[in-house]
This record gives structure tokens, C-alpha cells and sequence, in this order.
């Protein structure tokens, strides 16, 4: 634009021609935009139209390194990788309107400390390199045979991205005119810029492109395995890891913003990042590649009112551990149709909780840290229903809105109810929510009415589930943006709020209002998990979840509960399914058995008391939570017995090998709740397989496929006595293998009982039996009045007036005392192996140190061996500790040599 050009315009606006125009300063003049308060010419960038062109993501390895043990010697290597990594942001303007300005903030980050620090100047270059540190936290180690070679490797998703923005520019503004000669020295005017570019029939938009390219690394993982055999050890104390949902958002202070802000569908990448699939060619159809056995997949087909389109939705069905190994054949034997005919079955019959796994952004139900709950879901002996929603795995390829996964979720949901229905006793059903999993569970649970009414067109709302637990939830979108760590990277913006935040307060498409979801549902008993080191969804805002929920439930409502995790057990975002704890966090709420013996105790403490104190049934239920047996060979016969090669059924084969061993034979009496094919149960019954013993195994009256009669302390040790006089009747005479008793928790006081009251149940049977060669006692308690007094829960109602009255003194008349140090003080010549965890929380380890010094003290004066063996393990896990066989095996010869 010429100075002729303007001073044409200004003769057509004001119909005079001026002496001088300015657009700046005037040396003779000075600054008149100062001067007078006039607003200076400014070019105007609006946006238009903001598209993403292109986004690959694939892993990619960082760094890999051999080590190699050269020595002689076991060496013990220090792995502290930390490797730097380049993300890199590029931009391209059109050549018309390109911007005489650079944009770029010259930025120093610093992800680890979360701090970022800007230079006063504009960057001379369009493209900017940010180097993050990718690695352990903390220094890990790994021990190497002589000869042994293991390689670590660190690996990472590197995402591609290409963004194209349009803009209008404008000019906005005064001129300065000066009609000097017309008034005599000087005379100014200011016409406003689009007027006088206007009335010269000038063009005061320009139209101008930007294209940009973003190259980051997020989500790193260390691989640390044996060259060799290919064994792993995955380590999982990384630094960083944050989603590109948010990190993105450090690149590009000025434009990405806009594109933030004007266009939904690149929120919605960022929201789901369905775009981004790990691992690759999955086959979805044979789970067991993916490294879950047990488990089928289907789809269910329907037509999306959301979408208005067909919708085929891809679901796995894994089916508990025990289950599993029931129906295994079904699985060997590769029938499709037997085998989902034997899981409707099962899951129809089945009185184990069923769990509707609702997954977060990202990735497939086939992830792996998704695997990895999964098998502590089968662990816990749970029915699994884990699902891929529209744009994830192998469903529709439909991009997914709240609205649409909602309504996925929904689907899934109404068929297990369905499938449910022909049930006699539907088991306990849950919904777990993970991550961006959790807003959809809240929106599905908390509208469940609605929803079923719209989309199901249903005259009765579906069932609640039993319970929802939220694994690393948010409140809702804005907030866990707000407060997201790298939020920091913009948040001094002047517009961030606006930019960043507003856009998910009022967008039906994506904003997962948890928060006011829930606090229209409540009567949902809700579980909340959630680690305090968590960088994707800081604990901040899960905890603003849970005062919403508990301010919604003020005057009345069902069981609200947050568990967090320190940032010393490194759990994270993604990996709370490895925490020790978890199995009796989760089974508090989900699972009858040991954890309720006592967690129920703070349900009610004013009403609760009489029950416990009036009512033996409650008092029974309390101790056993609600006589089969099974014969488990040794596995060194395993192969041969399994052979036909006779006229002989199994039963019988199995028989005549009993009758005629030498191996030692162990009568496992289980602790309460659940039944002898529960998970830790048969993982203990592999320990003695490997052991080379017998198991017999049984379920007492009440449990299992044993008759249903309520179980008492003399009515299960009759069980008991049974099963062991006919072990006594089907052994060898001459030659009696070694025949031992096992008890665990409840067990314990089971076996002691018969242990210490033998002769007297035999001489009112009229049979004479031997007493067994030695007795082991996992996770033993004293007495059933110090478990109560002592149970780490008791601390929620001791501080009652009433306590003692209440909730201990029932038992001291009960039918169920379960005196374990009394039976076993009488008996000094029984040889005794104590085995038990310092980390146990069911069955303290102070009640086993005392039951040690009781049985010590009644054999001062001489009396057969009594070892006590601690662990660093758990309630139930400890048929996972390595030195156990040893330990055994050391007792064993002991006894013997006695």
C-alpha cells in the first residue's frame, strides 16, 4: 500500500486531500498515537478454519544396550538409563500474508521439574527443538550369571502430526492525517484504517495457511530381558509418560490454542486418541496371543441412534480362575460352539462377582497394563467383560463422542444384564472405570434411567450394578485440564482459560461431567483408586470426585470410599493393578470372605453391636462367610495315571496309587469364605504337586458342592475327621507314608481342633485312628476372641464404650472360639510348622508370634519339633514365596529324623 494509494483513500472518506499521512511516529511530530490516545495500525489474525491433515503414531526404541557378565562370579549390575529425546515443532505460512513477526515463544522446559521459563524475545526460527530426558527414576539392579547376557532396552511411542490452520487477516486502526495547509502549521485526523483501505476499494482481508508439523516422544517403557532365553522383567519407575492428550500442548503457545479452541475434532483426538493403537495386529479372536488364557471373543451388533449407522462392538468374556480350570477342555478341544455354550453356562450359574470393564483412551482392550488387570480380575476369581468402544480395536471405526461410547457402554452393559437374567442367584455385578473409562461409567451409571428409556427404549430402567469402582477418575474434563502438570507449560497465557478450558465446559460432545453424574446416583456404592504420583490425571482432581460425591450423600446414601497410593510405591496412572493391597482394597467391597469378617464391623456401630452380640447366625456368617473332596496327585504320576492303558476308571486309578504310596499325603483344610477351588487354593495345591505329595482337599459343610448346612466349629471339624479316617483307610498299613494336616487362616483352628480332640471324637465314633506325623499351620491365629479384638479393623469401633461387651465377649460362650492355643498346648508330642506373613492384614502376625510362645511354653520340658517361619507376603499369596518348598521340604526331613 502506497502513500499515494492512502492519500487517495483519505480525499474519498473525507473528501480532502492531505499535506502528510503517518502510520507510525512522525519525526517532526513525535508520537501522536500517545499524544491523543489514538489506537495504532495492528494486523489482526482470526481463525477460519483449524483441521488436523495427518497423526501416525508407532513405538519406536529409543536406546538399546547389552551388558555382559565376563566374570566368574554372579554380578549385579546397576541399570540407570537416561537417554534424551527430541521433540520437535516446525511451521510453513502460505507466501501470501505471511506474518512479518515470528510467533515462537523461545521456550526452556523442563518436564521432570515441571517448571518453564520464557526469553523477552521473539526466536529468529521457525522450528524449535525441546530435548526431554526419557528413563528410570531411580536406578534399578539386575542380577547376571557368569557367561549370562541381558540387554535393556527403551522404548517409546513417537507420534507424528500435521495441523493446517487457516486465518483472515485484517488491519485494524487510525491512520494519521494532516491537513497543514488547509487549517495553517498543522491540523491531524484520525480515520479509521478499514474505512480509508474501503473507500480506495482496497482489500482489507488477506487469507493466509499454516501448516504444522509436530514430532513427539511420549509414553517411554524400559524392557529388561535375557538375550538368550528372551525371559523379560519389565521395568516400570519411568519418568514422564504424560498422554499427548495434554503434552501437546507445550509446542505451540500461539497457534495450537487457537486450534484448541475452534475445532472439535481435533479435541476429540486429543480426548480419545483412538488414533493411537498399541500393539499391532492384534488378533482379537484368540485372546491367548495376547497373554490371557480363559477368555472368548464376540460381537454385539446394533444400530446407533447416536450415529445413525450399524455398530458391531468387540467384547472379551474372561472367565475366573477357577472356572478356567474346570472347564479347560472346552478350550483344548477348540469347539466354538461347545466352548461358548459351557461360559454362558458358567457365567449363568456362577456366584463369583462379574466385573464390566469400561477401559480409557487410547490404545484396545488388549493394551498391556489392560492385560495385567485382567489377570488380577482372574486372580481374584472374577468374570471379566472387557470391550472395545466405537474407533477402538476391532469395533466400528466410527469417531467416538461422550455421547457415542456412552451409549457402547450401555449396549455391553444391557447384554450381560440380559444374559444374566435366566439366573437363579444373579452374582454381584460391578463396573470399573479407568481413566477416561471412569467419566464414561459416571455418565452411563449416573443417567442410567434416561439411557435406558432413550436409547433402550425400556418401560423399567436397567439394574444398578452393586457397586462402581474408578480407578484414577477425574471430576471433569475442564478441571483435569486445569490441573493437569503440564498445564504450567500455558497457563500463564492471558487467554488459557479461555483457550484451554472453557471449550469442555459447555460441549455435549466432550466434557464427562463426573462430578454431576454421580451426585444424581446415590445409591451407587462408589470405590475410588487413585495413586498420588499419577501425571496423566493428578490426584487432585480424582479427590475433587470424591468430596462431590460425599457432599451429594449428605443427608443419606450408599458407601462412598477414596484409597490413595503413595508416590513411594511408583504406581502411577497406569499401573495401580500391581499394588499389594489391592486384592483386599477390591475385596472389601466386591467379595464375602475374610476382609468382611471384620471391615463390616464399621457398617453401623450403633445397630450392628446387638446383632453381633444377639444373633449366633450373624455371629456364624461373620467367622465362615459362606463334604466334597478332591484328590490331587503328585505331578511325577501325573502323566502316567492320565494314560488309558486299562479297564480302570480315573477314580479308580487315582485310588489304587493312594493306597499304594510312598509320597507324602497333606489333608488341606481351606480357611473361610469361597470354596477348595479358589485361585491362592489351587496355586497351593501346584506347590504341593511339585512336591511330589497327595493333596486331598475338601469343602466343609456349607461351602462348595458340599451339603448346604450351616457350618459350626464341631460340624466342620467332623467334616474333617472324616475325610482324614478315610485317607487313615485307604493307605498303606505296613509301610504309612508320611501323613500331614495343613491348615490356612480358619483352617488352622480346624486342624488344631482335630489335632487336639482325636481320640475323643474317635472313642464316640467307636474307630481307632492314628494321629498325623506333623501339622502346618499357614496364617494361624490364637484364639478367635484376639483375631476380632486385634483385626486392623476393630480400630474403626474400639473406641466404643461397648466394644468388648459387644463384639468380643459373644464369643467366649459361642459354638465357634476356635481356641487354637489350647488345643495345641495339650498335644507337645505333634510335631508343628508355623507359616506366616508380616504384611498379612487379615490374620495379624502379632496372633501367630503368640500362638509360637503359647506352644513353646507347654513344651519347656521336651516335646516333638516346632519351627516358625516368617514371610514378606500377604493373606493369600503365600504359595507365591519362593523359599517355600525349601522350608517344607527342611521340616519334613526334620520330622522324620525324629
Amino acid at each position: 500500500m502506497s502513500d499515494s494509494n492512502l492519500k487517495q483513500g483519505v480525499r474519498i472518506e473525507l473528501g480532502r486531500i492531505p499535506d502528510d499521512v503517518f502510520l507510525n511516529e512522525s519525526p517532526k511530530y513525535g508520537d501522536l498515537y500517545e499524544t491523543y490516545n489514538w489506537t495504532r495500525i495492528r494486523r489482526n489474525l482470526c481463525v477460519k478454519k483449524a483441521e488436523i491433515m495427518d497423526v501416525i503414531s508407532k513405538n519406536v526404541i529409543v536406546n538399546k544396550i547389552d551388558h555382559i557378565n565376563n566374570t566368574t562370579k554372579k554380578s549385579k549390575i546397576r541399570i540407570n538409563e537416561y537417554f534424551p529425546v527430541e521433540n520437535i515443532i516446525s511451521s510453513a505460512w502460505s507466501k501470501d500474508g505471511l506474518p512479518d513477526d515470528d510467533i515462537y515463544y523461545n521456550m526452556n522446559i523442563d518436564l521432570i521439574l515441571k517448571k518453564v521459563t520464557l526469553e523477552n524475545k521473539w526466536s529468529n526460527t521457525k522450528l524449535k527443538t525441546v530435548e526431554i530426558q526419557f528413563g528410570l527414576k531411580n536406578p534399578g539392579y539386575v542380577e547376571i550369571e557368569p557367561g549370562e547376557t541381558i540387554t535393556t532396552k527403551l522404548t517409546a511411542r513417537k507420534t507424528t502430526a500435521l495441523y493446517k490452520i487457516t486465518y483472515k487477516a485484517q488491519l485494524t486502526g487510525s491512520i494519521i492525517a494532516n491537513f497543514a495547509h488547509e487549517y495553517g502549521k498543522y491540523h491531524f485526523y484520525a480515520p479509521k484504517i478499514s474505512d480509508i483501505m474501503k473507500a480506495n476499494r482496497l482489500n482489507n482481508e488477506i487469507i493466509t495457511t499454516e501448516v504444522i508439523e509436530i514430532k513427539c516422544y511420549t509414553d517411554p517403557r524400559m524392557d529388561v530381558f535375557d538375550k538368550k532365553t528372551g525371559k523379560r522383567m519389565i521395568i516400570k519407575a519411568l519418568v514422564l509418560g504424560a498422554s499427548i492428550t495434554v503434552g501437546i500442548f507445550v509446542f505451540h503457545v500461539a497457534v495450537v490454542p487457537l486450534i484448541f479452541k475452534y475445532s472439535k475434532t481435533f479435541r476429540r483426538h486429543l480426548i480419545f486418541a483412538n488414533f493411537a493403537q498399541w500393539p499391532l495386529n492384534v488378533n482379537y479372536d484368540n485372546p491367548t496371543e495376547s497373554g490371557i488364557e480363559g477368555a472368548r471373543n464376540f460381537y454385539i451388533e446394533y444400530e446407533s441412534k447416536v450415529d445413525k449407522c450399524p455398530m458391531k462392538i468387540g467384547v472379551w468374556h474372561i472367565l475366573p480362575k477357577s472356572s478356567y480350570e474346570r472347564i479347560k477342555g472346552s478350550f483344548e478341544r477348540g469347539d466354538n460352539e461347545e466352548l461358548n455354550r459351557a461360559m454362558d453356562e458358567d457365567i449363568i450359574n456362577s456366584k463369583q462377582p462379574v466385573v464390566l470393564y469400561c477401559h480409557g483412551n487410547s490404545n484396545s482392550r488388549a493394551a498391556y497394563h489392560r492385560i495385567q488387570l485382567y489377570k488380577f480380575f482372574q486372580k481374584m476369581d472374577f468374570h471379566t467383560i472387557a470391550f472395545d468402544y466405537r474407533g477402538y480395536g476391532d469395533s466400528t471405526n466410527v469417531m467416538p463422542t461422550e455421547d457415542g461410547v456412552v451409549e457402547d457402554s450401555l449396549i455391553v452393559f444391557d447384554w450381560l444384564n440380559t444374559t444374566l437374567e435366566p439366573a437363579k442367584e444373579r452374582p454381584p455385578v460391578f463396573v470399573w472405570g479407568h481413566s477416561l473409562g471412569t467419566g464414561i461409567s459416571s455418565h452411563l451409571l449416573g443417567n442410567l434411567k434416561e439411557l435406558s428409556k432413550n436409547i433402550l427404549e425400556k418401560a423399567e430402567p436397567l439394574k444398578l450394578p452393586n457397586g462402581l469402582i474408578l480407578e484414577s477418575p477425574f471430576n471433569n474434563l475442564a478441571d483435569e485440564v486445569n490441573h493437569h502438570p503440564l498445564a504450567i507449560l500455558v497457563s500463564w497465557l492471558p487467554y488459557f482459560k479461555e483457550m484451554f478450558v472453557s471449550p469442555f465446559i459447555g460441549c455435549p460432545c466432550h466434557s464427562f461431567r463426573s462430578d454431576d453424574h454421580l451426585s444424581r446416583q446415590r445409591s451407587l456404592p462408589v470405590l475410588v483408586l487413585h495413586a498420588r504420583d499419577d501425571l496423566v490425571v493428578p490426584h487432585i482432581v480424582g479427590e475433587k470426585l470424591y468430596q462431590s460425591i460425599v457432599k451429594s450423600r449428605a443427608n443419606g446414601g450408599a458407601t462412598i470410599k477414596l484409597h490413595s497410593y503413595d508416590k513411594n510405591q511408583s504406581l502411577g496412572h497406569k499401573w495401580i493393578c500391581t499394588a499389594k493391597d489391592l486384592p483386599q482394597v477390591v475385596g472389601a467391597i466386591l467379595v464375602t470372605g475374610a476382609s468382611l469378617t471384620a471391615s463390616v464391623l464399621v457398617l453401623q456401630v450403633a445397630v450392628l453391636p446387638l446383632l453381633f452380640r444377639y444373633s449366633k447366625s450373624v455371629q456364624r456368617k461373620m467367622v465362615f462367610s459362606n463334604c466334597s473332596v478332591w484328590h490331587i496327585v503328585p505331578c511325577s504320576l501325573f502323566r502316567e495315571l492320565f494314560v488309558v492303558h486299562d479297564y480302570l476308571s480315573i477314580d479308580q486309578r487315582l485310588l489304587n496309587e493312594l493306597r499304594r504310596t510312598k509320597n507324602t499325603v497333606v489333608l488341606y483344610c481351606h480357611g473361610n469364605s469361597n470354596h477348595r477351588a479358589s485361585p491362592h487354593r489351587l496355586q497351593m495345591y501346584k506347590v504341593f504337586q511339585d512336591l511330589n505329595f497327595h493333596v486331598i482337599t475338601f469343602d466343609y459343610r456349607g461351602y462348595g458342592d458340599s451339603t448346604r448346612v450351616r457350618p459350626t466349629e464341631s460340624g466342620v471339624v467332623e467334616d474333617a475327621l472324616q475325610v482324614y479316617s478315610w485317607i487313615i483307610n485307604n493307605i498303606q498299613k505296613n509301610e504309612q507314608p508320611m501323613v500331614v494336616l495343613w491348615g490356612h487362616s480358619l483352617g488352622t483352628a480346624i486342624a488344631a481342633n482335630l489335632v487336639s480332640n482325636l481320640s475323643t471324637l474317635c472313642n464316640s465314633r467307636g474307630v481307632c485312628l492314628p494321629p498325623p506325623h506333623a501339622l502346618v499351620l499357614e496364617a494361624p491365629f490364637n484364639n478367635l476372641l484376639d483375631e476380632i479384638e486385634c483385626h486392623p479393623f476393630s480400630k474403626l469401633v474400639s473406641w466404643l464404650p461397648y466394644f468388648r461387651g459387644s463384639f468380643v465377649k459373644p464369643f467366649m460362650s459361642s459354638e465357634h472360639t476356635f481356641t487354637t492355643d489350647c488345643y495345641l498346648s495339650r498335644v507337645p508330642s505333634m510335631p508343628i510348622l508355623m507359616l506366616h506373613s508380616r504384611g498379612d492384614r487379615i490374620v495379624p502376625y502379632d496372633l501367630a508370634c503368640k500362638l509360637h510362645e503359647c506352644i513353646s511354653a507347654s513344651r519347656s520340658t521336651g516335646g516333638a519339633p516346632l519351627v516358625f517361619h516368617s514371610f514378606d507376603r500377604g493373606h493369600n499369596d503365600l504359595c507365591e514365596a519362593p523359599e517355600l518348598p525349601a522350608v517344607v521340604e527342611s521340616f519334613l526331613e526334620l520330622v522324620k529324623k525324629k
